[in-house]
């Protein structure tokens, strides 16, 4: 079934996000990069950035939340992370959607070396930990051993150890993790070493923050450089508006059963 689109703000992936609809649907756009503006409705659905708030709370976009809003009155709203929304619209977050979170966890891992790189980092004969054996941690480990790294993998999870030693890197549990390794990888959606371990570490030590906050380091303030690293796939955008795309899609077919 074909549907009138309205895409605002956003990044790269929204570019492609609105290239990707418009083979089968009537899109308009607003502050879209490398786009022209087109707003002029009626809409009846509107697409937000993925994620719609930046890290400091602010809209995605040049113009403020409500108007984005105004333009698409009661249409569903679609976006990443999407915020509390008045009027009883109703909000559809496209990264909450099980096979969205599978495609995103592989693009983080695939964008983790050149990432490192681009950084002064390149994982090649490097010792890496990678904390969390979640979507991110399963992927980002054959990833890294690929690129010439060493790898542990940090779990609190006993019957992994196999599966990890299997593909060529140790298995720890949080208990005995030691200082060696050159950078830690955290996946883990809170903390999972001990602090005074962190505590420990100095500055030649690197801390990747690949999480989305409040990331794996809690309350600590370690000494380690931080890398905040969460939202790659972004670098990767024909890839990522490509997963945004797919799970825009079922998300239609099922509203298409509804209305």
């Amino acid at each position: 079934m074909k549907h009138s689109i309205l895409l605002v703000g956003g990044d790269a992936r929204q570019r492609v996000l609105a290239r990707l609809l418009a083979g089968r649907h009537r899109v308009g756009t607003l502050d879209v990069p490398g786009l022209p503006d087109t707003p002029e409705g009626p809409w009846e659905l509107l697409v937000l950035p993925c994620p719609v708030l930046d890290r400091q709370g602010r809209f995605r976009a040049r113009i403020p939340l409500a108007q984005a809003l105004a333009l698409a009155p009661g249409a569903p709203v679609l976006g990443g992370a999407v915020p509390p929304l008045p009027e009883n619209r109703e909000a559809v977050d496209l990264l909450q959607q099980e096979q969205t979170a599978r495609e995103n966890a592989a693009l983080t891992a695939l964008a983790v070396p050149e990432f490192l790189a681009q950084a002064g980092l390149g994982p090649k004969d490097r010792c890496c930990l990678v904390i969390g054996w979640g979507r991110i941690g399963r992927v980002l480990a054959p990833v890294l051993l690929g690129a010439g790294a060493e790898v542990r993998v940090v779990t609190r999870r006993p019957e992994a150890h196999s599966e990890i030693r299997a593909m060529g890197a140790e298995p720890l549990g949080p208990e005995a993790v030691t200082d060696e390794f050159d950078l830690l990888l955290n996946t883990a959606p809170g903390p999972a070493l001990p602090p005074a371990l962190l505590d420990s570490l100095g500055p030649d030590r690197v801390w990747v923050e690949l999480a989305s906050p409040p990331g794996g380091l809690g309350s600590c303030s370690p000494r380690m450089k931080i890398l905040p690293a969460a939202g790659l796939p972004g670098r990767l955008p024909e890839q990522a508006g490509a997963v945004l795309y797919r799970a825009a899609e079922r998300w239609m077919e099922t509203w298409e059963a509804r209305i």
